[in-house]
């Protein structure tokens, strides 16, 4: 999915960048963001970044190239110190960012970081009751959640009895009872076993057919080609490249520059000539060598 930049202004101009504009109203939008953390560190430079409705936007680099430091600034865990957010049109200031973590949900790449209460029920429950709603309401919204992720009979389970997998599902169930514009999954994968790293793709991939816009941070390259209309590549705090797979995958100078290696179906579309296409899948590499097949010989 792309978006071409002509309509819609935000903020001022930074050293680096211009404003950004765009032919459609983001959902959350970065603008010339900095960020220093008191150890003197400048963990991002002049970022501009945004999501729309209906995409996922994967966000890749190595390990310390920023994402989860622009990640935290989407929903206002950390302040913006030089730059601008917005999120749904409105800007960003200390009065109103808990339009942003309302707006905005965060899955952390460590459940335990979020969830707080005795019991499953109890926790999914927690941020609907945090922003207003009645206990009646937020039961409803926490059990309506839960059964979307076919998570229902862990209701009365203590959350940190659950498996890293099932934590994962708790998780994200908070997040969905808040109805948020968007959904921000830190490292969804890490540190699960097979069977659970499959339930959560399906998680992604049920929320894409509802129509959620996603971020999801990743150093699997695999992982991203799968669930990503579009790609964000960072490194050292800058964003090297903003395109869709099919494009950034089949970067070299670019992948080098944000030290990734291509996923598996590039590397073996190369090494197979495939020339038609630029698959970035399996399943869109065995349709490309299929599709070949199929053609007559001379």
């Amino acid at each position: 999915m792309s978006h071409d930049t002509n309509t819609t202004e935000y903020g001022s101009e930074c050293t680096h960048k211009h404003p950004m504009e765009f032919d459609e109203e983001p959902l959350v939008a970065l603008h010339c963001l900095s960020h220093t953390y008191p150890d003197g560190t400048r963990s991002v430079h002049d970022v501009s970044f945004a999501v729309f409705e209906d995409e996922t936007v994967g966000l890749i680099g190595a390990n310390g190239a920023g994402k989860s430091t622009l990640m935290e600034h989407l929903n206002g865990l950390l302040e913006v110190q030089a730059g601008e957010l917005r999120v749904v049109g409105e800007l960003i200031t200390d009065e109103n960012v808990e339009l942003a973590r309302q707006e905005v949900g965060f899955v952390f790449q460590d459940a335990d970081a979020q969830i707080v209460a005795p019991t499953v029920l109890d926790d999914v429950m927690f941020g609907p009751l945090n922003y207003g709603a009645s206990r009646e309401e937020a039961r409803e919204r926490a059990h309506e959640a839960l059964e979307r992720l076919d998570a229902g009979h862990l209701v009365d389970r203590v959350p940190h009895h659950l498996s890293g997998g099932e934590k994962r599902l708790v998780a994200i169930a908070g997040v969905l009872a808040m109805d948020p514009s968007v959904i921000v999954m830190d490292e969804p994968l890490a540190g699960l076993d097979p069977a659970r790293e499959r339930r959560v793709r399906e998680v992604i991939e049920e929320l894409q057919a509802d129509g959620i816009s996603l971020v999801v941070a990743t150093h699997d390259v695999d992982f991203a080609a799968a669930v990503a209309d579009r790609l964000v590549a960072m490194t050292d705090g800058d964003i090297v490249g903003d395109g869709p797979p099919d494009e950034l995958f089949y970067d070299d100078a670019l992948l080098q520059r944000a030290n990734l290696e291509p996923p598996t179906a590039v590397r073996m579309a190369r090494e197979l000539d495939v020339e038609e296409a630029d698959p970035v899948t399996e399943d869109e590499l065995v349709a490309a060598l299929s599709r070949r097949q199929a053609v007559p010989g001379p």
